[in-house]
């Protein structure tokens, strides 16, 4: 889920790795994607949620009641009675 959410370009600095294959020299990388395995992903990826289910509640309605009320950290926890029903859930919150 990180992965696809981008970060401004002008915070890519602060992302910025060093890296070198085995005895080659050092390659400088600036990653445009949240970082996995530090402490803020988890908000920046609700916030991300939050924020696409503000600007595309009306053309998406299934999926923003599952993600108002139904997601945890980065799971869907949901339901259905009908596989037709889960199905558009599920293609809605793709879409989104």
């Amino acid at each position: 889920m990180y992965r696809q959410i981008l970060i401004q370009p002008n915070h890519g600095e602060f992302q910025r790795i060093l890296w070198r294959f085995s005895s080659d020299s050092i390659e400088e990388y600036w990653l445009n994607t949240v970082t996995y395995g530090v402490s803020f992903p988890p908000f920046l990826a609700l916030c991300t949620l939050q924020e696409l289910d503000d600007l595309e509640k009306d053309r998406f309605p299934e999926a923003s009641k599952v993600i108002k009320h139904n997601v945890y950290v980065d799971d869907v926890v949901i339901g259905s009675t009908s596989l037709k029903e889960a199905l558009s859930i599920q293609n809605q919150l793709i879409q989104l």
